[in-house]
């Protein structure tokens, strides 16, 4: 039985359950119960067993194969800091993160790049940067947004999709080692107010700095998110 009194969301407590089962008693490729005998068990809804799964999946710890169910993953993750990601969706603490629906802003100049951003990076020109943005909803409002600073070396081409920018930050991610976040709550401003199509609120931006084993900074990311829409968390977890 889960604690009800505990105030981390129901899901988030059966992963951690069903991650210490695994961890304890199943090996790689073993077929986990069904949702509805994980129902029963641990004496929760089906869509709090479906969030637990998603995020065990996400985290690497299962697989599933559709029409058979949930399998144990090959390789379990040791330890996985959400601060080593860019998954906006996976900070949303309570929120099913398929509810939250992405838009590609592709090449953008919105954000200026500062001299200290060239000298973090260690380039000469801004030219040698690239900016993408991406912007989320949650039932068809914004509740954030992500403008990301990579090296240009990285971006293949000017005409660039979502599922070839979804390349790029997944061989980005794995290639951070730590990372360093700064914060402030500020106000929307008149222009990102039109843009978005919200009211001037209040939002907390995070300025999120990752690098890789050497110490090279190979992404800022400033993201601002709507925390009156959605609570937002950074995390560790480790199995």
């Amino acid at each position: 039985m889960l604690d009800t009194h505990e105030k981390r969301p129901l899901y988030l407590q059966l992963t951690d359950a069903l991650l210490k089962q695994i961890v304890d008693e199943y090996q790689a490729d073993d077929k986990l119960p069904t949702e509805m005998e994980l129902c029963d068990e641990y004496a929760v809804s089906r869509t709090t067993v479906r969030l637990a799964m998603s995020e065990l999946e996400r985290r690497g710890s299962i697989y599933r194969i559709q029409g058979k169910g949930s399998f144990v993953a090959p390789k379990r993750v040791s330890e996985l800091n959400s601060l080593l990601d860019f998954d906006f969706a996976s900070h949303c603490d309570g929120v099913d993160p398929d509810a939250i629906t992405k838009h590609f802003g592709g090449l953008t100049s919105g954000r200026p790049i500062s001299v200290m951003m060239l000298q973090q990076f260690g380039c000469q020109s801004r030219d040698e940067i690239q900016r993408l943005e991406l912007t989320y909803e949650l039932e068809g409002s914004f509740i954030g947004a992500d403008t990301f600073f990579i090296s240009k070396s990285r971006v293949p081409n000017n005409q660039l999709d979502f599922q070839a920018f979804s390349r790029i930050m997944d061989d980005l991610s794995k290639s951070i080692q730590s990372v360093r976040e700064s914060y402030r709550a500020r106000q929307l401003s008149d222009s990102e107010a039109r843009n978005y199509g919200v009211a001037k609120l209040p939002v907390i931006e995070l300025t999120h700095y990752a690098y890789d084993s050497g110490g090279k900074l190979i992404s800022i990311v400033c993201r601002t998110v709507l925390t009156g829409r959605i609570p937002y968390q950074n995390f560790i977890f480790k199995s």
